[in-house]
């Protein structure tokens, strides 16, 4: 984006990264992190996942869906511990 923020940060990885991108990221206290996965592949079964650090260990699964539209997810333990970092794969 254009604002920098010490909470909230994006980065493009290339690899086996699955299709799709996080938008409208929004972060409030209370209630977590919230943001839409967007240019899924339709039909395409996804895993979001967070982690602490960047690495082969540590994600776990936020929530799976199948995509078939732009989906709002939510995290409500973000911002309850560490920073985290958050991707979209596929099984």
């Amino acid at each position: 984006g254009t604002q920098a923020t010490a909470a909230i940060a994006r980065a493009t990885i290339s690899g086996a990264i699955a299709p799709g991108r996080f938008a409208n990221l929004v972060y409030a206290p209370g209630a977590g992190l919230s943001f839409i996965f967007t240019d899924g592949t339709p039909g395409q079964a996804y895993r979001i996942q967070s982690a602490p650090a960047l690495g082969a260990a540590g994600w776990t699964t936020v929530t799976n869906f199948t995509y078939t539209a732009p989906m709002v997810i939510t995290d409500p333990v973000a911002g309850a511990g560490p920073a985290r970092f958050y991707r979209a794969v596929t099984p």
